[in-house]
């Protein structure tokens, strides 16, 4: 049971859609509008790795691998993630309909692990992104994903980390510890506001190393101009 799970099991930032504010009594003048640009490339979306660069164009960063690591495409990211959720659920229906909704509506980018697939004590830095409406805040974003998450047993809020910098660029933090059927892991979140997503970084690990060396690797993160 352990091995299976740990095959199948690429946890992920759940993510879930936010609205945000909208003011009434207020005169609403309708812009002129604008060619919207083209849309891109399936490519450009969720990104390239090529010799242990991982690169975006559409987001525009950069990833490089500092060690060995198995890189997990977007496809098999996606339904790891999926077989993931589908283990932690509770008897809770409502919170059940939720988490299989925030899935839908996300993008998975890629997973990297620290070891090869069905592993002991394996670590993992997912990259994921969500559509998010005018005015939600990558604190807005974290806040609806944890809530999400501590919804089921087996997730607790263990701190929030406040602004996490990686890139020269602040991202808003947690941390959330998990225990399945007594196997304890962490799960450290980091979310960026970018070109309307929230893009979530989400590391799984079950030891200290395992969170220094998926950090590491977050800590290579370049923003392209």
């Amino acid at each position: 049971m352990r091995t299976n799970f740990l095959r199948s099991l690429v946890f992920v930032s759940i993510l879930i859609c936010i609205t945000s504010a909208v003011g009434f009594g207020q005169k609403t003048v309708k812009p002129k509008p604008t060619p919207a640009p083209p849309p891109p490339t399936i490519e450009e979306f969720i990104g390239t790795e090529v010799d242990g660069v991982y690169t975006n164009k559409y987001f525009k960063f950069r990833l490089t691998e500092p060690e060995d690591y198995e890189f997990v495409e977007s496809q098999s990211a996606e339904m790891m993630s999926r077989a993931g959720i589908d283990m932690v659920k509770g008897e809770n229906r409502s919170t059940n309909k939720r988490l299989d909704e925030a899935a839908a509506k996300q993008s998975t980018l890629f997973g990297w692990m620290m070891l090869p697939r069905g592993s002991l004590n394996n670590a993992v830095l997912e990259g994921h992104v969500l559509k998010q409406v005018p005015g939600v805040t990558a604190n807005m974003a974290l806040l609806a994903s944890t809530n999400l998450m501590t919804a089921t047993p087996s997730f607790k809020l263990e701190k929030t980390l406040g602004n996490v910098t990686f890139g020269k660029r602040a991202f808003a933090g947690s941390t959330i510890a998990a225990n399945f059927n007594g196997m304890k892991f962490k799960i450290d979140t980091y979310v960026l506001m970018v070109r309307g997503y929230s893009l979530h970084f989400a590391v799984t690990y079950y030891d200290d190393e395992g969170k220094k060396k998926m950090t590491d690797l977050l800590r290579t993160i370049e923003f392209l101009k």
